[in-house]
């Protein structure tokens, strides 16, 4: 009773605080979110009956203490994204290596379900079902790690038809165990998409300034006691004082220009023949110099992993002159494919995937000659090209600088549907339509004027023609 008081009071002082300062109030991060607390009692209620349930499933051989299988494997994950999600106010967000370091324990429970639905140990065989419902929510708190437009709440809702759908044969066949399991799984699974929807409806946002993988987990905090009047206040320590700044004398600057001959005296002189006017060969004004290359501050070793069932990652690719992605062993219509913190290299993807992401990308270029079932992103990269040449649903470009866009005649021209192309908070972003021979290249607006307002409160915009 003590702890829902506290956590009480901490929200009405959140509430206070927002109503004094005319906005929202900044998160404390020493407070747990409402997300992980909300997840916290779904924890505690609905999913520890669910676990509960295990003990009679089946015909009741199945053995629930064992860590290596399906209870405990669930209990791991969910107790790992719950102190993932209890950093939300503390850190900031993490970059890939970082998260996936912190959810290494829900990847490994995710990899010990996956290898028990295809066990081949007699005596689990029969619960071959089972593992499979086990399999689907650990896979549902993957939903941590999707940011638009891969929604968490659809993947939790892709998760839960399919443990319904496994679910409905425990109705039918089942014995009495595997029907109590079921009626506690619909429980868990009852409110779980909304919760998701309410609280992570666009991701997990972080809101601190540590790095996750250093920072403390903070604990659940009671009510603060009162302030003790008897104890003594701090010594006020005092700032630093600053450094004076150093000025230039511009007396003195202006008085040695001004000494003529004496400061030229020591230079070299230039030969009437050595100027370019009396010259013989004929002289271009031009500077000539190969493609300028990013600068790699630390050199690191290129990795390919797989994060989450579909899902692969190519991190820290550099000075690469061509990586050729076609292996339809791992990849399929499934797969979605994340470049991060990759310099100086050129990819091209050589099959059908679902979507590819390129985020914190440095002088790449990435060429698509295969369909695109959903979309591709660049996030927070500089000097990227993307080559579309085949058909993609959405492009979106967001947070980067000199991005381009070539769009080939499958891609724009003879597509069944143009791509829906959206950009935010880039500079010199430029979109290149493939025509035959010919090519349009066309710079995406940056200024926008706003030349009023309408009735229902919308302001007019256009965007800004600055002439030739």
């Amino acid at each position: 009773m003590e702890d829902v008081v506290a956590r009480l009071e901490r929200v009405a002082a959140r509430l206070e605080a927002v109503a004094a300062g005319g906005g929202a109030a900044e998160a404390d991060p020493e407070v747990p979110p409402e997300g992980y607390l909300a997840l916290q009692k779904l924890f505690d209620n609905e999913f520890q009956a669910f676990l509960e349930s295990w003990k009679n499933c089946g015909d009741g051989s199945y053995d629930v203490e064992n860590p290596d299988l399906a209870p405990n494997q669930m209990k791991k994950a969910f107790l790992c994204i719950l102190d993932y999600l209890k950093m939300q106010n503390k850190c900031m967000k993490p970059k890939p290596a970082e998260m996936q370091e912190v959810l290494a324990k829900w990847q490994e429970a995710f990899n010990v379900c996956e290898k028990l639905t295809r066990t081949r140990k007699k005596q689990l065989r029969k619960f071959d079902d089972h593992h499979i419902i086990a399999l689907r929510f650990v896979e549902s708190l993957s939903f941590v790690t999707h940011y638009p437009p891969m929604l968490p709440k659809v993947q939790v809702e892709s998760c839960k038809d399919s443990m319904e759908t496994t679910m409905l044969k425990f109705w039918k066949k089942g014995t009495d165990g595997d029907k109590e399991m079921r009626k506690a799984g619909i429980a868990l699974l009852k409110d779980y998409p909304e919760l998701v929807k309410t609280h992570y409806k666009l991701g997990v946002e972080f809101c601190g300034k540590e790095s996750i993988t250093s920072a403390e987990v903070p604990d659940t905090p009671a009510a603060k006691a009162p302030a003790d009047p008897a104890k003594a206040p701090e010594e006020e320590v005092k700032p630093a004082a600053k450094a004076e700044k150093k000025t230039v004398d511009s007396a003195a600057l202006l008085s040695s220009l001004t000494k003529g001959l004496d400061v030229t005296k020591g230079l070299k002189k230039v030969k009437k023949s050595q100027k370019n006017k009396y010259k013989k060969e004929k002289v271009k004004g031009t500077v000539s110099a190969g493609p300028t290359k990013a600068k790699i501050k630390k050199k690191k070793e290129a990795k390919v992993k797989k994060a989450g069932p579909f899902t692969w990652q190519f991190l820290d690719f550099q000075n690469k002159e061509l990586e050729d992605i076609n292996d339809e062993t791992k990849y399929g219509i499934k797969t979605q494919l994340y470049f991060a913190d990759c310099i100086n290299t050129n990819f091209k993807i050589s099959q059908k995937v679902k979507s590819i992401t390129l985020d914190s990308c440095k002088r790449c270029q990435i060429q698509i000659d295969f369909p695109i079932v959903s979309s591709i992103e660049v996030v927070n990269c500089r000097n990227v090209t993307v080559w579309c040449l085949n058909e993609c649903p959405t492009i979106s470009l967001e947070k980067s600088d000199s991005p381009k866009l070539f769009l080939g005649e499958k891609a724009w021209r003879d597509a069944p549907a143009k791509p829906q192309i959206t950009y935010s908070m880039c500079s010199a972003a430029n979109v290149i339509f493939a025509d035959g021979d010919d090519q349009k290249e066309v710079p995406l607006p940056e200024q926008f004027v706003v030349t009023g307002v309408s009735e229902d409160g919308k302001a007019s915009i256009q965007t800004t023609d600055h002439g030739e």
